[in-house]
């Protein structure tokens, strides 16, 4: 899978204790993510592959890339699920 997420530019961020709120005021939808799904978030900007994502939260976490591919792969899936992404 070599694409780059790009998050939809109206979804507004709001950081409340460890949490992150993204708001999505076409779909009038909250959707409360944790720090971890955050650093996904962050790299969904058109400049990074999932590829590189992958790489990027391996090294972060100290985690194997083999163990933390489907967790950034499910994560990915989510947001295309809510509609967070462009395309």
């Amino acid at each position: 899978m070599n694409i780059n997420p790009i998050r939809r530019e109206e979804i507004m961020e709001r950081k409340i204790a460890n949490e992150h709120m993204l708001y999505d005021a076409a779909g009038k939808m909250v959707h409360v993510i944790n720090e971890s799904a955050y650093f996904i978030w962050k790299r969904c900007d058109g400049q990074h592959t999932i590829e590189d994502i992958v790489k990027e939260a391996s090294t972060e976490s100290g985690t194997s890339e083999i163990l933390i591919r489907p967790d950034v792969e499910q994560c990915m899936a989510i947001f295309r699920e809510k509609g967070l992404l462009q395309g």
